[in-house]
């Protein structure tokens, strides 16, 4: 339930992840182990997140809905992309 956005901000990054318990996304300080939230995703159960270099979208699986969705960086939002056609996709990955 991670994802790493090794560009942004630049030569540092930003590490992701979605609190299954409240819905949200976070944004997770890879030297304390902080986590600060980002905003409500909008979606029931996000469980996997990867971030697209080549689109620059985080993108999340919803394994209630069977959806896949981008996700705003900024304010959390999630956008739907597609249905899956597979039941509980709770791991996803990016190939650049």
């Amino acid at each position: 339930m991670l994802a790493f956005d090794s560009t942004n901000p630049p030569g540092v990054g930003t590490l992701y992840g979605s609190d299954t318990v409240w819905d949200e996304l976070v944004t997770i300080d890879v030297a304390t182990g902080g986590a600060t939230t980002v905003g409500a995703l909008g979606f029931g159960s996000v469980k996997g997140l990867t971030y697209d270099p080549a689109s620059d979208r985080l993108l999340g699986s919803d394994v209630i809905a069977n959806q896949i969705i981008a996700i705003n960086r900024a304010t959390a939002t999630g956008i739907l992309v597609r249905d899956t056609i597979r039941r509980d996709v709770g791991g996803l990955a990016c190939r650049p």
